[in-house]
């Protein structure tokens, strides 16, 4: 095992792309997915192009705008990127080139990154801080049998991955059967122009979020002075998940969320939306939930609990005819936002709570099974950082 730097056995590609850029693939820092090894996402025939980066099949994209977002991610074929974007080349004599990515894609990497970024509004990482990285390698003929260990991990990871999401259309499929399909060419439910495309035809009376709840509000307005100690603050970006993530949150003092709790006390059993960025993302808030505030990017929903079960209303919030409504009725070019007016006036489908209650059964089970999976896929990532971190 030696320990090398990453310009020992990586170098910066710096090539510009000449050729015709006709159905060639064009990636921004939107394209580049945190949690996904592989670039699984870009533009082709944009109707604007000023990028000039060109980057090669195999090689390494690394967001060094905003190191924290963690943003890096393999290249499954030629294109070009944004000037944000290094572009990372293994050198095959020093290191087996499928091997880098597992060595980069680790929090000791991004937090040496961060450590050099630069600028307030916008920082950036430049090649001549991360070339210093240092890591241990072991010889070559070690590096081919660790890389095949680490591609047979991440696919095993993979396929977890893909039966979550399986287990989501599968569950998106019962509530179409249950309640209603989706996208029926010509019927409107009486939606007005603005909300145009939402069409359902729903096996049960539509009716309007307002009029089955007793509250819809969002949270502070105020700008929060965040502290190290106090109470959770929550923004939209910690219901992405569709459940709450408490464990990258910012913190409030007592004072502050005595404050937002005079706009609106969150309960157990609530449902969050989020009214911007990861638009219409939603969760509920669990027995066990510690206390916590709202950012105004997220809408509080206190529905009529003697009508509506809130797992179903989740599940409801997530569907495809609802998350059509969110898309036609946002307002924004860059990021979408939702307002509460509108939000109040999203129409969903109220069937029995007898039915409720049985959708509710399979919605628990496949939580139980997608629970499982995770568990699987964190074992799977720790057998992988154990790997790379002993060789």
């Amino acid at each position: 095992m030696a320990k090398v730097r990453l310009d020992d056995v990586a170098v910066e590609a710096r090539e510009t792309w000449n050729q015709d850029r006709k159905d060639v693939p064009v990636v921004g820092l939107e394209h580049l997915e945190p949690d996904e090894i592989w670039l699984r996402q870009w533009n082709v025939n944009p109707d604007e192009n000023t990028f000039t980066k060109g980057f090669k099949k195999g090689q390494l994209l690394f967001g060094r705008r905003r190191a924290y977002q963690k943003k890096m991610s393999l290249a499954p074929c030629d294109g070009i990127c944004s000037g944000d974007i290094t572009v990372i080349a293994a050198r095959p004599e020093k290191i087996v080139p499928e091997l880098l990515p597992f060595y980069l894609r680790t929090d000791a990497f991004f937090d040496f990154a961060m450590r050099g970024s630069g600028g307030s509004l916008s920082p950036r990482v430049k090649w001549s801080h991360i070339s210093d990285y240092e890591f241990d390698l072991p010889p070559m003929d070690e590096q081919k049998k660790l890389a095949e260990l680490l591609w047979a991990a991440n696919d095993l990871k993979e396929s977890y991955k893909k039966a979550i999401t399986a287990t989501d259309e599968m569950l998106k499929a019962k509530f179409r059967e249950m309640f209603g399909e989706c996208g029926g060419q010509g019927d409107d439910c009486g939606f007005d122009d603005s909300r145009r495309g939402a069409e359902t035809r729903s096996k049960w009376p539509m009716i309007e979020l307002k009029s089955i709840c007793s509250k819809i509000t969002d949270g502070t307005h105020k700008t929060p002075k965040y502290l190290e100690s106090g109470i959770m603050f929550l923004s939209a970006k910690d219901i992405q998940s569709g459940h709450l993530d408490f464990s990258s949150v910012k913190y409030i003092s007592e004072t502050e969320y005595h404050e937002i709790q005079k706009r609106c006390m969150i309960e157990s059993g609530d449902v969050l939306i989020s009214k911007s960025g990861s638009l219409g993302a939603s969760a509920i808030v669990p027995a066990d939930a510690p206390r916590f505030g709202i950012f105004e990017s997220i809408a509080v929903i206190k529905y009529n609990r003697e009508k509506l079960i809130g797992k179903y209303l989740d599940v409801c919030i997530k569907s495809d005819f609802v998350q059509r409504q969110f898309e036609v009725a946002s307002k924004g070019e860059t990021i979408k936002h939702l307002h509460l007016n509108v939000l109040s006036g999203i129409q969903i489908p109220l069937p029995p709570l007898s039915l409720q209650r049985e959708f509710v059964a399979i919605a628990d089970k496949a939580e139980s099974a997608k629970a499982n999976l995770k568990k699987s896929i964190a074992a799977i990532d720790q057998v992988m950082k154990g790997l790379i971190n002993h060789g």
